[in-house]
């Protein structure tokens, strides 16, 4: 399980807040287009950015005229945020929201439905506090995307997450709880041989991946090999997609 499933337990949660800095410029653009999105349909009532983390969205929101409320199961990243945009942050969990029904002009949620015990829970709890019609923005990567080289990588191997594949699974998971999705948005980042190593921690990944029964060390070691000789010779693609599900909230 992943280490953003429960930040306060968390061995290095510093480690976890630095992660969070990394992806804000990495994902800058696709932060900027959600962000639009909700100040164009000029909510009368506060946005919320469910799993707000250090507050970089919160802040970004603030930038464009949204008002917004900032929700994070973690005590540790609520404080990183305060400390980064202040304003309206509520320690709670997306299973189960501390607010009245329709409270919200739209929600925004990033990269939080992979780390949940159960993403449908979460969407209909999130619709349960978003006014009818209200814009509901899901951004969530899908790691059985994941290609080196062309090859599928087996997606044990490299994520820890709860629901890995959710990025393209987040569209059904709207039209249950009776949601209009009006766009999808994929973003397909390309990756270094340096970058793939690092945001997989692919060293970890790979022996965590023999220690559960996933591959064999065997196995692992001569993938490894073959990749980074690839990477060596000037031949390495690393791609995955990332999909941005714009939605609004069952009238």
């Amino acid at each position: 399980m992943s280490a953003f499933s429960s930040v306060d337990q968390a061995a290095d949660p510093d480690r976890l807040i630095r992660s969070l800095d990394h992806f804000a410029s990495g994902l800058a653009a696709m932060k900027h287009y959600m962000a639009v999105t909700h100040a164009l349909r000029r909510p009368t009532r506060p946005v919320l950015d469910l799993g707000c983390g250090a507050g970089h969205d919160l802040e970004i929101l603030a930038a464009v005229g949204v008002a917004c409320v900032g929700v994070d199961a973690s005590r540790v990243m609520l404080g990183t945020a305060a400390e980064r945009v202040g304003g309206s942050l509520v320690q709670a969990t997306g299973e189960l929201l501390p607010f009245a029904d329709h409270a919200f002009g739209g929600c925004r949620i990033e990269r939080v439905l992979m780390h949940v015990a159960d993403p449908a829970v979460v969407v209909a709890e999130v619709v349960r506090c978003v006014e009818p019609g209200g814009l509901l923005t899901i951004f969530e990567p899908d790691w059985s995307s994941l290609t080196v080289n062309g090859s599928p990588v087996p997606t044990r191997w490299v994520s820890l997450a709860r629901h890995p594949a959710v990025g393209g699974a987040v569209g059904e998971l709207l039209r249950e709880v009776g949601s209009s999705v009006v766009d999808r948005v994929e973003e397909r980042s390309w990756w270094s041989a340096a970058d793939f190593e690092q945001l997989t921690d692919i060293e970890s990944s790979l022996d965590r991946a023999v220690a559960n029964g996933h591959a064999s060390g065997d196995e692992v070691r001569q993938w490894l090999e073959d990749v980074r000789r690839a990477a060596a010779a000037g031949d390495f693609t690393a791609e995955i997609a990332k999909v941005l599900w714009v939605a609004t909230a069952p009238r």
